[in-house]
Parts: C-alpha cells; sequence; structure tokens
C-alpha cells in the first residue's frame, strides 16, 4: 500500500490517542506481585487503556518511518540509561514489576517521539482535540461538584468511579469548616484533572493563532473547572500565567489592574481562602509527605547507582517503614516528588539526567516562551514535580509527559 495510507492511519491513531487521553476506563490485572502486605497497589496493576491500544496501533502503522528518521546519535543519551534501568530490574525484590515498567517506559518514550515529529505540522488539531476533551470534562465536572457525587451511566465506561462525598479515601477540602467533593471527571484525582486542564488550556491559548468560538468555550468552562478542582499549585500557575498574558498582550493600565484585582478577590476573598490558608493542611498533607520524602532518601542512601528497580519504590517502602493499621494504606504510596522518585528507583545518576533535562529544556525555552507554549508547559510539570507524582505513575500523567517532552524537542516554528 502507498506510504500515504499508512501516514493517514498513524494520523487517526495519535489523534484517537489525545482524545482518549482523559478516560481512564481499563481493564485491570492483578498478579501476586501487585500485593504488597497484603494490600493491593493500584500503581503496580498491569493495565490495558484505550491509549495502549492506539499507541501500538500508532507504533505498527509507523514504524517504517519510526527506523527511517531513527538516529542513534540524536537518541545515544536515552539508550545509555537502559542499562541502569535494567540493572535495577534484576537485582530488585519484585522483578516483575520492573518488566512491566520497562515496557511502559518504552510505550510512553515512543508516543514522545512520535509527538516530537508530528505535532508542529498539526497543531490546530491537537488544540482541538483538547477543547473539545475540555468541554467535556469541565461539564461533567461542574455537574459532579454541584451534585457532590458521581453522575454515573454512559461516564462509567469512559473512567468515571463512582463515588460520593462519604466515599472513603475521596478527595474532599474544607472550605469555611465543610467538606466539599472536589471534582474529579474521569481522572483518578483532581490534582491529575487540574493538571491536564493547566497543560491543555495553555496550548490552546499560546498555539492557536486566531481564537475560534470552540477554543473560547473550552477556556472558559476549563477555567470553570479547574476551580472546582480546588487543587492550589494548578490555580495559582493558571491564575499567574493568565495575568501574564493580559500583561504582555495589552497596553491599558486599566485592564492590567482589573485582572491583578480579579485575581486577588478569587484568591483572598472567595470561599477560595479557605482551601489556601487552612492550617489543618500543614499536618494533613505536608507531614506525611514528609515521611515519604525520608523514606526515599534512604533508598537512594542504600541503592545510589542503579535504584531499588522501577515499580520497586512500594515493596521497599513497606520493609523500611513501620506503620499502623490507620495509615497503613496512606503510607503504600509513591514519593509525591517525581524526581526523587526517578532517583529511588532508578539511581541518582538516571535521576539527575531527569531532573537536568527539565532544566536544560526550561532554560533553552525561556526566549520563546510566549511564542512556543513548552515552556509554561515544562515550568508547571517541573513545578508540580516537586509536590506530586502523578507524571510518573498514572497513565495520563504519563502521556501528558511524554507530550510535553515530545513537543520539547520538536523544531520550533
Amino acid at each position: 500500500m502507498p506510504r500515504i495510507f499508512w501516514e493517514r492511519l498513524s494520523q487517526v491513531a495519535y489523534f484517537l490517542c489525545l482524545l482518549f487521553l482523559p478516560f481512564q476506563f481499563g481493564k485491570h490485572f492483578w498478579p501476586p506481585y501487585t500485593q504488597v502486605s497484603g494490600i493491593r497497589i493500584d500503581y503496580l496493576s498491569p493495565t490495558i487503556y484505550p491509549t495502549d491500544i492506539f499507541i501500538l496501533l500508532l507504533f505498527l502503522f509507523s514504524f517504517k518511518d519510526y527506523f527511517r528518521n531513527f538516529s542513534f546519535k540524536k537518541q545515544q543519551l536515552f539508550f545509555y540509561l537502559i542499562p541502569f534501568l535494567i540493572i535495577g530490574i534484576v537485582q530488585s525484590r519484585v522483578p516483575q514489576a520492573g518488566i512491566y515498567g520497562l515496557i511502559k517506559f518504552f510505550e510512553i518514550a515512543f508516543f514522545g517521539w512520535y509527538t516530537a515529529i508530528f505535532s508542529n505540522r498539526h497543531r490546530q488539531a491537537i488544540a482541538n482535540i483538547f477543547s473539545l476533551t475540555i468541554i467535556v470534562e469541565a461539564l461533567l465536572a461542574i455537574v459532579q461538584f454541584l451534585l457532590q457525587r458521581s453522575i454515573g451511566g454512559l461516564f462509567y465506561f469512559l473512567g468515571e468511579r463512582t463515588f460520593s462525598a462519604q466515599t472513603p479515601g475521596i478527595a474532599n477540602a474544607r472550605i469555611n469548616g465543610g467538606l466539599l467533593l472536589r471534582a474529579y471527571a474521569t481522572f483518578p484525582h483532581p490534582n491529575v484533572f487540574a493538571g491536564f486542564l493547566v497543560l491543555s488550556m495553555i496550548y490552546i491559548l499560546l498555539v492557536l493563532k486566531k481564537t475560534t468560538n470552540l477554543a473560547m468555550l473550552s477556556l472558559l468552562l476549563g477555567t470553570v473547572a479547574l476551580f472546582l478542582t480546588l487543587s492550589r499549585v494548578a490555580i495559582l500557575f493558571w491564575v499567574g500565567f493568565l495575568l501574564l498574558v493580559v500583561f504582555r498582550k495589552t497596553g491599558k493600565k486599566a485592564i492590567k489592574w482589573a485582572a491583578i484585582t480579579c485575581a486577588l478577590v478569587v484568591i483572598l476573598f472567595s470561599p477560595l481562602r479557605f482551601r489556601f490558608f487552612d492550617n489543618s493542611f500543614f499536618s494533613d498533607a505536608l507531614l506525611p509527605r514528609k515521611e515519604l520524602l525520608g523514606y526515599s532518601l534512604e533508598m537512594i542512601k542504600a541503592y545510589p547507582l542503579f535504584g531499588v528497580g522501577i515499580n520497586n519504590f512500594y515493596a521497599v517502602l513497606a520493609s523500611l517503614q513501620k506503620p499502623t493499621v490507620e495509615n497503613l494504606s496512606y503510607y503504600l504510596q509513591p514519593v509525591h516528588n517525581i524526581f526523587l522518585l526517578v532517583a529511588s528507583e532508578s539511581g541518582i545518576i538516571v535521576g539527575v539526567l531527569f531532573f537536568g533535562t527539565f532544566v536544560y529544556k526550561i532554560a533553552s525555552l525561556a526566549k520563546s516562551a510566549f511564542t512556543y507554549p513548552v515552556f509554561f508547559m515544562l515550568l508547571f510539570i517541573f513545578l508540580v514535580g516537586f509536590s506530586d507524582h502523578y507524571f510518573l505513575t498514572l497513565q495520563q500523567g504519563q502521556l501528558l509527559l511524554a507530550f510535553v517532552f515530545g513537543l520539547s524537542f520538536a523544531k520550533q516554528n
């Protein structure tokens, strides 16, 4: 068949992957190694998502182009890291978990590579897909927040969990003495939903030369939904980003002062102020995360060169901590820092290179920040990465990370 036929199929597979990125519905498998201390760990469960199927099809449709454009010289650093990952898996406590993690690593890396060679030619189409998914997810999130529960029905098959504000372990926020269910949409956690909204809205706002009605509606609904996630870092970043856009694109002082006033009113005088200045946050969230950071540093000290092995953080964590019945389920989580997580599981060398790549790319793109949106997208992931882990541990986060990395390595037109 002609080459153009396979190129069209590759494009369709890629667009479907972006379209289904927000939906977490998938088939989970629970082999014995997914249980740590008798508890199932979701992060270890091999899962087949629709996006996995589309990436596989993408590879099958484009593997000729992949090898035609492949250059070992350009990707040699990537391949130099593989021995570190394999040795870490071989010496790990649960090699099966490491093998699955390595497979996911190659899958996500390929998606990022394809983004690098594909995205610049189809910015408008990608922005339109993000606009559509934002509108669907935002409307779902608004209804969830108003009802304080999930909707169910068709949305269940798109990945919406069944929950209410009273569901154990659900993400609630304390607002003025009461608890409110944070908006999930079809994501596994409100913070992941917030990350998707910020990254996709930055892309839409800075990529489109002419703002369409579809884009405007997605930005409006997406901003509303973002506030309903009550995700602190994401909200502050988006507000700051919008202020930068306003200050850059208008010379009128009245508009600038109005933007500053609106931002201060939202943060300081709306019910959101209870979310940002609640003292209980420091005891409920920061202290447990500090303990996870301590365990991560212990792993790095004990396994500095090759780490404990991909996906083996949980098994080693269970042996280091002395949990009680009350806090066992919480502590069997990844460290809330993607750079320490990489160093813990893959060693200091891989961790430093991962951190260094972020710093180098952010610095190299700073001059073209408002003409190439990946600067702000990388900066957001970099900042969130110090306090969360979903860019490495959850399917949606991994795809977002690969997408942004792919953009950062694409040619800047």
